[in-house]
């Protein structure tokens, strides 16, 4: 038992640093883990991440809910994860490449230097992500919301965003090459000086 609080704490002053930093929105309040989760977080520290597969199949539930964790460097390509509530999950540095997460709820989520390459989050909830310097080339973000999400020096190369909603995200520095913006919305976009909107996004929304 004092193992597991001490590793409930530990995942807790993750998240109190992540929300200190202003990288997660006051619009999600502070949530402290419950049972289930404090049970998971103890396995990955004595099995490792393969252990989180076996676990969401032991749950037995439609939704499955990963949000506010913080397991930094995440190891899980191709896992399938699609309609998950994974707000607020932090996993900085981790590889999730090839991973199924269509229409999953990511609001606010800090995924600073994660592999995402090839990662299908159509139709995902992405705003206020975090996700400088990750790589999402060949990434599928088709109908995403990634408004306010922060893309700085991220790899885009190749990535579909085709009608994504990106109000106000951070892209300075990203890598743009080959990337599909097609009917994005990109009102108030940050981008880099000198780089211009992707041809086929949308800049002004109509009355």
């Amino acid at each position: 038992m004092k193992k597991d609080n001490m590793l409930i704490k530990q995942n807790n002053k993750i998240i109190n640093a992540v929300r200190e930093r202003g990288i997660v929105s006051s619009r999600i309040s502070l949530k402290k883990l419950g049972e289930k989760k404090s049970k998971l977080i103890k396995l990955i520290h004595e099995q490792g991440f393969e252990v989180i597969r076996q676990w969401l199949v032991d749950q037995g539930e439609p939704t499955i809910d990963l949000s506010w964790l913080a397991i930094p460097g995440l190891v899980l390509p191709g896992i399938d994860l699609s309609g998950a509530n994974l707000n607020a999950l932090s996993f900085t540095g981790g590889d999730l490449s090839g991973a199924k997460l269509t229409g999953a709820r990511m609001y606010a989520v800090v995924g600073t230097r994660s592999n995402l390459r090839g990662a299908l989050l159509s139709g995902a909830s992405l705003g206020a992500a975090v996700l400088s310097g990750a790589d999402l080339t060949g990434a599928k973000l088709v109908g995403a919301d990634l408004s306010a999400a922060i893309l700085t020096d991220a790899n885009l190369t190749n990535a579909n965003f085709a009608g994504a909603y990106m109000v106000g995200a951070y892209l300075v520095g990203a890598r743009l090459k080959g990337a599909n913006f097609a009917g994005a919305v990109m009102t108030g976009v940050r981008i880099s000086p000198g780089i211009i909107i992707p041809k086929g996004a949308i800049i002004e929304q109509g009355e």
